[in-house]
């Protein structure tokens, strides 16, 4: 019941530059990067699992082998997190990675988000600022990207 309604909510979203998609986001990333001639505008990692075991690290997003793959499709990236040390090394990713994968205008902004930051995105947003927890943002502008501009820096 509960994906049937969230299935109607979407579908009142609908427009023609959006594609909902529940995919293995790797495999996507790369995918887009290698076959598809979208432009992307904007991704969003919303919540994820933060992997706090130093063990695990190599789970995180930013610490993932298709990193680079993301970076290379270009477009906005906004994280958020409750974990500020998901941010923090997002943050430190994105700038380490600026010369090999970012316009040279990239912006990369990190911050905390309170009740004025706009309404929820999603049901965990929710759920953290009902109990008052801190929430966390990370945006970086890393240029547009067609696709031949992409693939050369994906397939070198």
């Amino acid at each position: 019941e509960e994906e049937n309604a969230l299935g109607n909510a979407l579908t009142s979203f609908r427009r023609p530059n959006l594609l909902y998609l529940r995919a293995e986001l790797a495999d996507f990333w790369i995918l887009v990067a290698e076959q598809s001639s979208w432009t992307i505008h904007s991704h969003y990692i919303l919540y994820p699992n933060p992997y706090p075991k130093n063990k695990h690290v190599q789970r995180r997003w930013h610490a993932h082998p298709a990193f680079p793959v993301l970076l290379a499709l270009g477009g906005r990236l906004v994280v958020r997190s409750n974990w500020p040390v998901y941010c923090e090394e997002m943050q430190a990713s994105l700038a380490s990675a600026r010369p090999l994968y970012a316009d040279p205008n990239t912006r990369i902004t990190y911050m905390a988000m309170n009740e004025s930051h706009g309404s929820p995105t999603t049901r965990f947003e929710i759920k953290y600022r009902r109990a008052g927890l801190p929430l966390f943002e990370v945006e970086a502008l890393l240029g547009l990207r067609g696709p031949a501009d992409r693939r050369k820096i994906v397939t070198p």
